[in-house]
């Protein structure tokens, strides 16, 4: 694992354990577990990828995905998704 990356692991870690924790509970509706089952899946795959070494790079391209842009959304998957999420923004994400 990158030394990186080593804040992000934890820090996805830590997120994946809320989550689960929320989905235990059990308070919320069918739709939002569903998001947040959803959203566990992202964290064990992004988690993987750091073990492997396989973190930080567009899963279509290759290239590097900016390190600034995986602190904000340790889950992207690709640089078009980082593209796409600038559509929603006043000002970029990253220039």
């Amino acid at each position: 694992m990158e030394a990186n990356y080593d804040k992000l692991y934890s820090e996805l870690r830590n997120t994946k354990s809320e989550l689960l924790d929320r989905i235990n509970k059990n308070t919320s509706s069918s739709a939002v577990q569903t998001i947040i089952k959803e959203e566990i899946q992202d964290i064990e795959l992004a988690l993987s990828k750091i073990i492997t070494g396989h973190y930080g790079r567009c899963e279509l391209s290759g290239e590097l995905i900016p390190i600034e842009v995986l602190e904000i959304i340790p889950t992207i998957k690709t640089l078009n998704d980082m593209e796409d999420l600038n559509h929603f923004f006043r000002k970029p994400i990253y220039l």
